[in-house]
């Protein structure tokens, strides 16, 4: 083959190599140019969406190359931004279960035992969760307290007064002596299964919240021995409240001045 010739083969060579250099590197995309062919693509291609890392120039990322202490600082505090934590304190982490970080994790996703953790979607042991979807031990819920106070008995997901209270005169006055507290009566039943459960004595007869019209209304009392008894309304007996387990405000709604009732006497 003649010199001319070998020359000419190499030129076409050369040609078609640099015609195929901008194929490839369109086909791939990405972030960076060098790391195409890696395993860690989807990894690095997360990291530099993140915010994380930087390349080693605007368009490379460099993967076989060591890392140094200093580069690692970099990395570590970018990713603290991150998470919303480079005050040292996690704000944003999906998982947040017992890291000394987690004093606080405002917007965790599942924050075990957070001290607080005002938005999580789940805040099993937090001592404060605020609008938390799921709080099994919290202590406070949306700022209110979460528990009995002394005196009350936990029952069926409420708080139960442990005696009645002194007696009044009718079962208007006995529901609004509860309701002005955030709390209620008890049913007739439900007053029955306390007393067996808490081995609470019941006295003579307290007002309970069932109430019907038979020409005029009627109210019932209970006690153990003697079940539910009819009465009209205007009748003496002691009475019991009832509360939410999640401490309410103790401010009651806007309601008809005392003593007052409706068309129908209620």
């Amino acid at each position: 083959m003649g010199r001319q010739n070998r020359l000419l083969i190499l030129v076409v060579v050369i040609a078609l190599a640099i015609a195929a250099i901008p194929a490839v590197v369109s086909a791939a995309g990405g972030t960076f140019i060098d790391d195409d062919t890696s395993i860690f693509e989807a990894n690095i291609e997360w990291m530099a969406a993140s915010g994380v890392t930087k390349g080693c120039s605007p368009d490379e990322f460099c993967p076989e190359d060591n890392v140094t202490r200093g580069q690692m600082a970099a990395f570590m505090q970018r990713f603290a931004g991150y998470l919303g934590a480079e005050d040292g304190v996690v704000s944003k982490a999906d998982n947040a279960t017992t890291a000394g970080t987690a004093g606080s994790a405002a917007t965790a996703g599942h924050a075990t035992t957070a001290a607080t953790a005002t938005n999580a979607g789940h805040a099993t042991t937090a001592d404060s969760a605020t609008t938390a979807a799921s709080a099994s031990n919290a202590t406070t819920i949306a700022g209110r307290t979460v528990g009995c106070t002394a005196g009350q008995t936990e029952f069926a997901g409420e708080c139960w007064e442990n005696a009645p209270r002194a007696s009044v005169s009718s079962v208007f006055e006995a529901a609004d002596a509860c309701g002005d507290e955030g709390g209620r009566l008890p049913g007739g039943l439900e007053l029955r299964r306390f007393g067996q459960i808490s081995s609470i004595t019941t006295p003579a007869g307290e007002w309970t919240s069932e109430i019907y019209f038979d020409g005029s209304f009627r109210a019932y009392t209970w006690d153990q021995t003697f079940g539910l008894a009819d009465h009209s309304t205007i009748f003496t007996a002691p009475l019991r409240c009832v509360f939410p387990l999640i401490e309410t405000s103790a401010t009651p709604a806007s309601v008809a001045p005392a003593g007052t009732v409706g068309a129908n006497g209620v």
